[in-house]
Parts: C-alpha cells; sequence; structure tokens
C-alpha cells in the first residue's frame, strides 16, 4: 500500500479535485499545483494516504507553478520529511533553466525553505550516458544545473551510489 505518490503531468482543475474529494477524500489528499499557463499541459501532484499518514501539519508550497512542489509532511518520531516534486521541461534550455530556477529558492534569503530529504519526478534528462539505450548524453550544462541543486539541498542519486558502472 502505497502512503505517498508522487504525479507529473497532472491535468487537474479544481472541478476534477472536488470530484476526487468527494469520491476518495475518505482515503487521500491530494496536494496539487496546476501550471496557470498551460493547465493541460503541466502539473504536479503528491496524493497522500490519509489511512496511513496524517496530513494535519502538511504545508505544500509550489516553487514553480506545474512545475515543482514541496511537500512538507509530519513523519516519524517528531520529525517532518520534506519532498520535492518536480516535472521539468522537455527543451534542454528550458530545462537547464528549471534547475537554476530551483536552486535559487535555496541560495536566496527571500523564502528560507528547508532542504528536501527527497527529490523525485519526471527530470526529462539522464545523468550519464549509461541510463540509456541506446546511450547518448543529455544537455552538459542542465545535468550541472542539477548535480548543483543536489549537492546543495545533499542529496544523491542512490542507484547510480550503489551501482556506479551498471
Amino acid at each position: 500500500m502505497t502512503a505517498i505518490l508522487a504525479l507529473q503531468k497532472m491535468h487537474l482543475s479544481d472541478k476534477h479535485l472536488v470530484r476526487i474529494a468527494e469520491h476518495y477524500g475518505h482515503r487521500f489528499t491530494v496536494f496539487h499545483s496546476p501550471d496557470p499557463s498551460a493547465p493541460n499541459a503541466r502539473g504536479v501532484a503528491f496524493v497522500v494516504n490519509t489511512s496511513l499518514i496524517r496530513v494535519t501539519n502538511a504545508h505544500v508550497r509550489t516553487l514553480v507553478p506545474g512545475r515543482a512542489i514541496l511537500l512538507s509532511i509530519p513523519w516519524q518520531n517528531d520529525c517532518t520529511l520534506h519532498l520535492l516534486n518536480v516535472y521539468a521541461p522537455n527543451d534542454p534550455t528550458e530545462n537547464q533553466h528549471s534547475w537554476s530556477q530551483l536552486l535559487e529558492h535555496w541560495t536566496t534569503n527571500h523564502s528560507p525553505l528547508p532542504k528536501a530529504d527527497i527529490m523525485l519526478g519526471d527530470f526529462n534528462l539522464v545523468k550519464d550516458e549509461l541510463d540509456c539505450l541506446p546511450p547518448y548524453a543529455d544537455h552538459t550544462r542542465a545535468v550541472v544545473e542539477l548535480n548543483a541543486l543536489k549537492t546543495c539541498l545533499g542529496l544523491y542519486n542512490g542507484w547510480h551510489t550503489t551501482y556506479s558502472d551498471k
């Protein structure tokens, strides 16, 4: 049974959210960020199974509308878990800019944010040629910006750390 589900490319309107709440509100809570400029093309969401996790003091921050949200949710032993859900653009230049834009949220003093414990989503790039068949490299600057964000947040790719040559 899933406790928290991160979704990308969500085309949820307010009507959809109301219908979901009517039918499933007793079991699930949806935290959603649409893209106001393209509501049928983008959107990110977290679906929390409320039979497993309390959402009473959960807080969601939209970092980039339709592209990135940060969910802070009470966890075990009075800790708070911070989850960053990202749906990065396909275009390599826009992809690079999106990582830089996210990094700014943690490197400026405008809005102090807790560091994400987990970052997940659709990054629309590959870090290493080994991740693709046939192997190919993605936009170098986009990968550099993604790595800068991961470094700033103290995150690492568990798969690449464990299986660096596969």
